[in-house]
């Protein structure tokens, strides 16, 4: 079952975990589950995706509950008058703030422009040791 985050008459929030993808695709045979079929089962309507998240990416999706939403979130996103903000956690330094202009591959080997700006925004230490350079020689 998926967690719904929020709902109204004509939006619907999940959060969709990771490794779930959000529709059938093609270069994605080996996928059984998805978040479009799962959501729509869950609640008994039709949902139309509003944006897509990567198959490895946990994060929030948003889907519409009619065709009339569906269309203007749909010219809002291609608009790019929607302000999506990505949260990650790394191990190691990162600089304080960078601007990464880097093509990415996509899974069917299609080379997609990418550009990111991010800010760190904290650090933090573990109390534990974690990965391969803890390990006693």
């Amino acid at each position: 079952m998926l967690e719904i985050l929020y709902q109204d008459e004509d939006i619907i929030a999940i959060n969709k975990p990771h490794g779930l993808l959000v529709h059938r695709s093609s270069i994605a045979r080996d996928a059984s589950e998805f978040a479009l079929q799962l959501l729509r089962d869950q609640i008994n309507q039709t949902v139309y995706p509003a944006h897509r998240l990567d198959r490895k990416t946990a994060g929030i999706l948003l889907f519409s509950l009619n065709k009339d939403m569906d269309k203007e979130l749909q010219q809002l996103f291609q608009n790019q008058q929607v302000d999506k903000k990505y949260l990650a956690i790394l191990r190691g330094h990162a600089p304080e703030e960078m601007h990464i202009d880097y093509p990415l591959k996509k899974d069917n080997g299609v080379i997609q422009e990418a550009q990111t700006d991010f800010k760190t925004i904290a650090h933090t230490e573990l109390p534990f040791p974690s990965g391969i350079s803890n390990i006693p020689l």
